[in-house]
């Protein structure tokens, strides 16, 4: 069978999201509920609500402040989504009972039992799908059948979507210019986190692009990092140092969002360079 198309006019059409019931997420955790702690682990089914929205209404209803709410990953707005949220829950708060008259509609709690952690982004094995697609020529069930048999054999190359970037694609360039020292940070840690991952996911789909093109996106070359952890680790402690002014970022050059590969390749070589010249 040939590689998988990159190109997407040689992909099969059809009707995707018609309704919601037709792209079913759940949620998969990567650990249960322990029954105890000052966090409310919350299962929720939503209909035509974002994650933060749905966290919003629960902090609402809950009398929570919003800010304190996790979740292991967002889901998208149009579908059937199943997954959990964590709110900070006193020990001496009651749980039975807690979301009673929640009346909102397309948002209602499952489950909801007590935890000793917050949630984070990660605290996941991954999500599950359900997805119909509609008005299909004829034939073409069997082709994506047999290309999705492809993919689960030799993998895909899985860029990040638009929804990573913000509205209008622009928390990569909001990254930048705060790095850069031309705007101001955010205050709030969750926002900070998300422009620097919207920046390293610009950086990834740029590279994958390359790789796409070189024939070795699914290789493992030199100098790749193969494991989650490890890479999850290494960024964790990265943006830390970051984040608490722990290094002054210089900014010798700049080049525009669409040449952030070249930037990359740029950057190796002047570390090469470096590397040759035993500078420091």
């Amino acid at each position: 069978m040939p590689p998988l198309p990159h190109d997407p006019d040689a992909l099969p059409r059809a009707r995707f999201k018609a309704s919601p019931e037709d792209f079913v997420v759940e949620e998969l955790p990567a650990y249960p509920a322990s029954g105890q702690g000052e966090h409310l682990f919350v299962t929720i089914e939503k209909r035509f609500w974002t994650t933060e929205q749905a966290a919003r209404a629960l902090a609402h209803h809950a009398q929570v402040d919003a800010r304190a709410i996790g979740w292991a990953g967002q889901k998208d707005r149009v579908g059937v989504t199943t997954q959990r949220l964590s709110l900070p829950w006193p020990i001496a708060r009651p749980v039975e009972g807690a979301f009673d008259g929640l009346d909102e509609p397309g948002l209602r709690v499952i489950a909801a039992e007590r935890h000793v952690n917050k949630l984070k982004p990660g605290h996941l094995v991954g999500n599950r799908f359900d997805i119909v697609l509609r008005e299909l020529a004829p034939g073409d069930a069997a082709r994506i059948a047999a290309r999705l048999a492809q993919a689960g054999r030799e993998g895909i190359p899985n860029a990040f979507g638009p929804q990573r970037f913000g509205r209008d694609g622009q928390n990569p360039e909001r990254a930048l210019s705060w790095l850069a020292g031309k705007e101001r940070g955010p205050r709030d840690r969750k926002l900070e986190r998300l422009l620097f991952s919207s920046l390293q996911s610009l950086l990834f789909n740029d590279l994958l692009a390359l790789r796409v093109a070189a024939g070795t996106w699914s290789a493992v070359l030199p100098g790749d990092v193969a494991k989650r952890a490890d890479l999850l680790s290494i960024s964790n402690d990265l943006f830390n140092v970051v984040l608490r002014g722990a290094v002054k970022i210089n900014v010798l050059k700049r080049y525009p969002l669409a040449d952030t590969a070249q930037a990359q390749v740029d950057l190796q070589a002047d570390q090469r360079l470096v590397d040759r010249q035993g500078v420091a």
